[in-house]
């Protein structure tokens, strides 16, 4: 395959994607496939969405694919804090892509503990980490995972998830967006539950889109 079939067919899965990603903002329950697809498309064997507290080293699974439940359980309870992501992503702005050889040397890298104890087990090698958002203290990422036969992240695969952070980030700038209004809009109905008098709420069709609960009983 040529550099330029290479690059048709990049876009062509990315533009597919990018819809699935808008697609997960609405509706939570498809980021798992998305991840999947994130993974695939970038060569890498796992993807996760999460964030970390850089205080107190802790970790916090959002949204994950192709991760093993155990070692995901032990790395939150034990390993965190020996990732070298968990401190050196935190140091780079959002929207930035951060791989293991911006933080650290590969030889250093297999000498940890965390990479002897957690990582190799997996069969894992690299990571290519997209940061979303930053507080002063903590940060949310995705990420995904290359094991041992996919290699080191190479340019190619710098450069796809280049191409997926963007949209990630404004997806989940969406969906919070969406959840605020859901909040917002399940404390207006407490609220006018509260009220003694009865109460509608119609829309432009007169037809009734909320009634509070002295309505209900007036009408039942």
């Amino acid at each position: 395959m040529t550099e330029r079939q290479s690059s048709v067919d990049d876009t062509e899965r990315l533009s597919k994607l990018i819809g699935r990603i808008y697609d997960a903002a609405l509706d939570p329950s498809l980021w798992s496939d998305v991840l999947h697809d994130s993974a695939v498309f970038v060569g890498g064997v796992a993807a996760a969405l999460f964030m970390k507290d850089t205080v107190r080293k802790a970790h916090n699974t959002v949204y994950t694919w192709g991760y093993d439940p155990e070692f995901t359980r032990i790395y939150i309870e034990r390993y965190v804090a020996l990732d070298p992501f968990t401190i050196g992503q935190f140091l780079f702005r959002e929207g930035d892509v951060v791989t293991l050889t911006d933080l650290v040397s590969v030889q250093e890298f297999k000498q940890s503990r965390f990479y002897r104890e957690w990582v190799c087990p997996q069969g894992w090698i690299d990571a290519l980490g997209g940061t979303l958002e930053k507080t002063s203290t903590s940060y949310a990422a995705v990420s995904v995972i290359r094991h041992q036969r996919n290699g080191l992240a190479d340019d190619g695969a710098r450069r796809r998830m280049r191409l997926l952070v963007p949209h990630v980030r404004r997806a989940v700038i969406v969906s919070k967006v969406i959840d605020l209004h859901k909040v917002e809009a399940a404390a207006l109905a407490d609220t006018l539950d509260d009220l003694p008098v009865g109460m509608l709420l119609v829309d432009s069709a007169s037809r009734v889109v909320h009634a509070n609960r002295a309505a209900r009983v007036l009408l039942g």
